[in-house]
């Protein structure tokens, strides 16, 4: 019976196979890198000693902070072979070649040693488990240099270097140290970088969520909208079938239209079950993949800026973004916020053919509306279109095919804008263009509620207070004039009191 093959098990011993032969050069890059550098020696003498000491250790530890996935005693053991191996080779001018792996072991052996210790103390400290910690990965890091240098002396038998005690510690320290240093600076810069960079890649996946469930926010509502047209168009037709059934008989085919009004209406009725359904998914969608429950309005803005800082590029326009924000706040409606804005800044860049162009937001609070606006210096509107640029089907755009864009951007901006209890509008003359958007506050900004609301009230209401008090000298006078002028009897019964804030 033949064998049949799984093409996927197949694949998953090839990528395993591909990740193990890449472990192995990995292992012996570092081994290699780690032998050449040790031929790089720092000579304490500068320092009133009498020691050399290799630099190999630096691409040693680094390699292992790096690569977490090296096996920390297989790396040094080979590093070690292939040091002695080196040295061996650097000693076949002076041995003959039967002789000069006998010398070159009998030499350097300690070698091996040097980095298994280093290698078990690392292991113990689990050094590379707690890089977000640089004070404990440098202790440890210089503490495992401290002690396989020691145990390498110890095991070449050098006894005077052992003798002399405290200097040869010294230099010891100033040899571990130095090398932990440089070991240290390149891992962390190369990180930083790392960590940079990654949160550029996140920063940029999060943008495009964002924009990804904003379009399906909008989206979203412009079908609920449908569905609440079918609805109606709905109940027309059944209507109609009401009319044609008590008027069948006036007509010749009464029935039949009858019947075909019916149709009508019920397949009216199946759309409007889809549009909900599709509504439906939409909305468990953006749920699932909900990105907070609020947002800042700067950092609405500096998604936004970002999105069409590429989108800018991508056209070829030079576009400088700007904003003035004089009135902060939170919202959970950042959805509908970004849909909105995000609109009218694409146009906005799309339109403008300055280089550079300037675009920019603006935010205010008068009175119980927020008031946010879009600004930029392209070739404005006409004043003629200003008046039907909200229409459905407006547009000026036109597709590099020539085909004609759908005209409905600025319209979801107003029904957007509409359904928050605000309105848009707009100001154009050649060179500036506004959009403002007004919004009552207790709409869009999260944080506001009824208590805070009824405190505001009272702190407006305590200002006005205040400014109508009158001044101690006014009040003196009132007083004085008040008790030297005849009274007059009062008809209470005509009395009108007009109580106003």
């Amino acid at each position: 019976m033949d064998k049949i093959e799984n093409p996927i098990l197949d694949n998953e011993s090839i990528k395993e196979e591909s990740a193990q032969w890449d472990l192995w050069k990995r292992v012996l890059i570092v081994a290699f890198c780690t032998a050449i550098l040790g031929e790089m020696k720092l000579n304490s003498a500068t320092l009133g000693g009498t020691q050399e000491f290799g630099l190999g250790i630096i691409a040693f530890s680094f390699a292992l902070l790096f690569w977490k996935d090296m096996g920390i005693f297989v790396t040094a053991f080979f590093t070690g072979m292939t040091v002695i191996l080196i040295k061996a080779v650097t000693l076949l001018p002076l041995a003959g070649s039967n002789d000069m792996v006998e010398l070159a072991l009998k030499l350097n052996w300690p070698i091996l040693g040097y980095y298994i210790a280093n290698a078990f103390v690392q292991t113990g400290a689990d050094i590379r488990h707690n890089v977000e910690k640089p004070a404990y990965v440098i202790t440890w890091l210089f503490l495992s240099d401290l002690l396989a240098t020691f145990l390498e002396m110890v095991l070449r038998n050098e006894q005077a270097a052992l003798a002399a005690g405290f200097p040869t510690l010294r230099e010891m320290m100033y040899a571990a140290a130095f090398r932990t240093a440089i070991t240290v600076a390149f891992f962390y810069i190369i990180r930083r970088r790392q960590l940079v960079e990654q949160a550029e890649q996140e920063r940029a996946k999060y943008e495009d969520l964002l924009m990804l469930l904003n379009g399906l926010h909008a989206e979203a509502f412009f079908l609920k909208k449908s569905a609440g047209d079918i609805e109606k168009t709905m109940a027309k037709a059944y209507a109609l079938y009401r009319v044609l059934q008590d008027k069948q008989k006036e007509y010749e085919r009464g029935d039949k239209l009858t019947l075909d009004a019916l149709d009508v209406a019920k397949d009216i009725h199946e759309i409007k079950k889809d549009y909900q359904r599709i509504v439906a998914g939409i909305e468990k969608l953006i749920t699932a993949e909900n990105l907070g429950e609020d947002m800042a309005l700067e950092d609405i803005v500096n998604i936004i800026f970002s999105t069409n800082d590429s989108y800018a590029k991508r056209l070829k326009k030079e576009i400088v973004f700007t904003s003035q924000l004089n009135y902060r706040f939170r919202t959970g409606e950042y959805h509908s916020l970004i849909s909105v804005i995000n609109n009218l800044i694409s146009n906005a860049v799309e339109a403008n053919e300055l280089s550079p162009g300037h675009i920019q937001i603006g935010s205010n609070l008068i009175g119980w509306h927020i008031f946010i606006t879009v600004t930029d210096d392209g070739p404005g509107i006409d004043q003629d279109d200003q008046q039907i640029i909200f229409a459905p089907g407006y547009t000026t755009k036109f597709s590099g095919n020539g085909m004609q864009s759908t005209g409905i951007g600025l319209t979801h901006v107003q029904s957007i804008v509409r359904s928050l209890g605000g309105e848009v509008t707009v100001e154009s003359r050649k060179g500036l263009t506004e959009f403002k958007l007004m919004i009552p506050r207790d709409s869009l900004e999260k944080m506001l509620n009824s208590e805070q609301v009824e405190a505001e009230e009272r702190k407006k209401a305590a200002e006005k207070s205040k400014n109508l008090l009158p001044s101690e000298g006014s009040l003196r006078t009132f007083s004085k004039d008040y008790r030297n002028k005849p009274r007059t009897p009062v008809d209470h019964s005509s009395t009108d009191l007009d109580i106003k804030e």
